[in-house]
């Protein structure tokens, strides 16, 4: 069975819109910036320079995690798609977002954020993904 390559790209354009209202200022971003220790002016000055790669890389990486979440996914149902998912999650996703706490430093409020971020997301390109894949 192949997978549905407009399935894949709308998954990845869903996970890169899910990001830019999660991170936004008006959701978690300022709370992240400090989580993080970023200040605004710092943050100003990236966007001043120019954020093109990062946002294309972003992009690029999301169509990848897209393009596989496809593979485990496919042929299922939605409740079927969301088990999957979350177990992907908890076993990968989770577990290697939780070393930036454990060793590299980072407070325990990032690896909440970002792991519920990445939940959330995931969810919603697996129920794409198996619904319209």
């Amino acid at each position: 069975m192949e997978l549905n390559l407009v399935a894949v790209f709308a998954s990845a354009v869903a996970a890169t819109i899910i990001g830019s209202i999660w991170y936004s200022p008006t959701v978690f971003g300022t709370y992240w910036m400090d989580l993080m220790g970023f200040k605004k002016a710092d943050m100003a000055k990236k966007q001043k320079e120019g954020m093109a790669k990062e946002y294309a890389l972003s992009f690029l990486s999301s169509l990848i995690m897209s393009y596989v979440l496809g593979y485990f996914v496919r042929g299922t149902s939605l409740e079927g798609a969301a088990a999957t998912v979350f177990w992907v999650w908890f076993g990968f996703v989770a577990t290697i977002q939780i070393g930036g706490s454990l060793w590299g430093g980072q407070k325990y409020g990032v690896f909440f954020l970002n792991a519920a971020y990445w939940l959330i997301t995931l969810l919603v390109m697996g129920s794409i993904l198996s619904q319209w894949g």
